[in-house]
């Protein structure tokens, strides 16, 4: 087929083949970088954001929760001011913490909403108690902080925020085993692209060198030849 095609010609195709072929394993590897990039962007957008949140919302509420003790043990209302606007300013932080959790939570968004819930739910018990310190009725606030109305909120609370970072651990962990089985995926399929590629560029130049060689072999024949006098 290439046997009367000029060198010229067959040295265009032989390059351009291979032009064409190295841009094909760069969009590859564009594509598969891209890939990669999502899959990182996921981890840190999704279960890592989630997880941070959820990490401070639990120090948050124990912090809370020492607060509203700190009520019970206060010797005058200055300090229970004091600890009362600490829980205020730690309740904003966490509704603010929970409003997060709420947009990149991954799993059943009802979870969310039964975080939120219970949080809202806490906020009239952890008043009651604190009204109660200010009335100088204490012990009644101990016994709601250790095995009553705010025991029972502050449970429930943790329950859901456990199932929350449980499905948050798992879903970062399935993004980090997907990441670097998509990163062995393309590294081997890179792998076999260049193999490919050399063998291609062997090929090409072989075909280029016989195509050089072949004709100057027969001029050289023929002129030496034609030196013998045949």
């Amino acid at each position: 087929m290439f046997k009367n095609t000029k060198i010229s010609t067959r040295l265009f195709l032989g390059f351009g083949l291979m032009v064409v072929f190295i841009i094909g394993v760069g969009e590859f590897a564009i594509l598969q970088m891209h890939t990669l990039s999502q899959l990182t962007s996921d981890l840190y957008e999704h279960p890592f954001t989630v997880n941070r949140a959820l990490r401070d919302i639990k120090m948050n509420l124990f912090e809370m929760r020492s607060r509203v003790k700190d009520t019970v043990l206060a010797r005058n209302s200055a300090e229970i001011d004091a600890a009362t606007q600490m829980v205020d300013s730690l309740e904003k932080d966490t509704q603010e913490l929970i409003a997060v959790v709420k947009q990149q939570y991954l799993g059943d968004k009802a979870d969310g909403d039964e975080l939120e819930q219970s949080f809202i739910g806490w906020k009239p018990v952890r008043d009651e108690i604190i009204a109660s310190s200010r009335a100088g009725t204490k012990e009644q606030s101990a016994e709601w902080i250790i095995k009553g109305k705010g025991f029972g909120h502050f449970s429930k609370l943790q329950a859901v925020l456990n199932k929350m970072m449980d499905f948050s651990n798992n879903k970062a962990e399935f993004f980090f085993f997907f990441s670097n089985a998509q990163a062995r995926h393309s590294s081997a399929w890179m792998v076999g692209l260049l193999l490919i590629l050399t063998l291609l560029a062997i090929w090409i130049a072989f075909m280029i060198t016989r195509a050089i060689t072949c004709p100057l072999n027969l001029a050289v024949k023929v002129a030496n030849g034609i030196a013998e006098g045949n």
